[in-house]
């Protein structure tokens, strides 16, 4: 089990940037809350469990389970339920230049698809900081496959590393969250960021970030996804507004800074706003210090408003919701084998993690007489798109003498389920009609008719039949 602890910090980077290495010590730390037993023996066999909010009541209130395996087996639904600072893992510091005070998260917290819907975590208290869902997340701890929808997380003035996830990660490993929501901090703020306020030597991958993040006046390292980088961040997109107020800087649309040889962003991009009262900003990252790197990386020139970054490629609304933008730069979409087979992506007007939403399958058969030109492999047309994504825009290619009719079973204007269906042809026909003419007849009839493929006849062929007087021999 976990002994708690006490973090220090240390200043690094240009500027004095708060961002080094935490060291620990041992210390007695009052445990926030009060908990009971969870299901489950806290191992990667059998994770403890938390099954309801009761559950996860008990988790938040007892560090012992935070150096352990948990799992998460329900939707949570917080709203109604105001935390003073982070639920999990909360720094218990009393002073406002005080480092982190508290036990850190260290454990494997796995949200097995589910989600945590409206979180709360308000302060105006100056002496409050790593606020998020998680204060600390720490060396060789991991957080993954979990949603938090509509969360709101706010901190008072001057206050420390603010995140909708964590407060700070700390060479830990976060993959395949989702979070949506808004995260607010006053004045004199810094480190603020809609996934966590700073990434230091940790591992961010496959997020999607759809939050409004705001800082007040005299703010510094504000982001979309992270306010300050010094770790590695990788396949993963921010959305929604980012603002601050004046006399701030450093503020990007993804990330605010990003720094130290251990600072990457790679196949990332960013939309939706970013404003600040007097002061710069970028599209995509704000200050790139030597050694650090964006790489194959995109940001909405529109919708940001910005054509500068240090680091980021700018594009159009139009160029960043065209898929060869990304497949050029080495992103995996579905379909496509050139970048690899995961399938990370799906193109879903901007791209979307085929894992983070719920995808359906088109299955589109050419039929007899014809083909599709959409066609991934084959004669078959297979395509995996969102729920209630528009359906796909099909060119059926006729044979000769074939005009596509309709599919078997009518495709949707939304995809909204699996759907498999079968192309049906016409096949041309023509009319050919015989006139007797003078003189003579046709099987007794003077006027008939008979059906041909074009194969055989030109368009409305007409035929006319020329009776000759019948020769006699001539006599001598």
């Amino acid at each position: 089990m976990n002994n708690s602890r006490i973090l220090t910090s240390h200043k690094r980077g240009l500027f004095g940037v708060m961002a080094g290495v935490l060291a620990m010590a041992l210390a007695v730390v009052t445990v926030y809350g009060a908990g009971g037993a969870l299901p489950g023996a806290g191992t990667e066999a059998d994770p403890y469990r938390i099954e309801d909010r009761a559950d996860f009541d008990a988790f938040c209130g007892n560090s012992n389970y935070w150096d352990d395996c948990t799992r998460l087996d329900t939707d949570l639904d917080l709203s109604g339920t105001v935390y003073d600072r982070a639920p999990i893992a909360p720094d218990m510091t009393s002073g406002v230049i005080s480092p982190f005070l508290g036990t850190p998260f260290t454990g494997v917290f796995d949200g097995n698809g589910h989600c945590v819907a409206g979180l709360t975590v308000y302060t105006e208290d100056v002496s409050r900081r790593y606020l998020g869902l998680f204060g600390l997340i720490y060396t060789n701890a991991s957080v993954s496959n979990l949603v938090l929808d509509d969360i709101a997380v706010t901190g008072g003035g001057s206050c420390r590393s603010i995140g909708g996830l964590c407060g700070a990660l700390l060479a830990g490993t976060v993959q395949d969250i989702s979070v949506s929501g808004r995260v607010r901090a006053y004045d004199n703020s810094r480190w603020v960021g809609g996934l966590c306020g700073q990434n230091l030597g940790g591992m961010i991958v496959r997020c999607a970030v759809g939050v409004h993040t705001s800082a007040g006046k005299a703010a510094y390292c504000v982001g979309g996804l992270c306010g300050y980088n010094e770790g590695a961040i990788d396949l993963c997109s921010s959305t929604g507004n980012v603002g601050m107020g004046s006399h701030s800087s450093t503020m990007g649309r993804f990330c605010g800074h990003n720094a130290g040889s251990g600072g990457s962003i790679r196949r990332s991009y960013a939309t939706g706003q970013v404003s600040a009262d007097g002061t710069a900003v970028y599209g995509f990252n704000a200050v790139l210090i030597s050694g650090a790197s964006v790489s194959n990386s995109f940001f909405d020139s529109d919708t940001t408003w910005q054509s500068t970054s240090e680091g980021g490629t700018d594009k159009t609304t139009g160029e960043m919701q065209a898929e060869s933008t990304f497949t050029t730069a080495g992103w995996d979409f579905y379909g496509e084998t050139a970048n690899g087979t995961d399938e990370t992506w799906i193109k879903d007007g901007y791209p979307r993690f085929a894992r983070s939403v719920e995808t359906l399958t088109v299955t589109l058969h050419p039929g007899t007489g014809g083909s599709i030109a959409e066609a991934n492999n084959g004669a078959d047309y297979v395509g995996m798109f969102a729920t209630g994504a528009a359906s796909p825009t099909i060119t059926v290619v006729a044979d000769a003498a074939h005009a596509f009719d309709e599919w078997n079973t009518p495709l949707p204007g939304t995809v909204t389920s699996n759907v498999e269906a079968t192309a049906q042809y016409t096949v041309n026909t023509y009319t050919l009609t015989f006139h007797s003419g003078a003189r003579g007849a046709i099987d007794g009839e003077r006027v008939g008719t008979a059906s041909k493929t074009a194969r055989d006849i030109a368009d409305n062929q007409r035929l006319l039949m020329i009776f000759l007087p019948e020769m006699k021999p001539h006599r001598t």
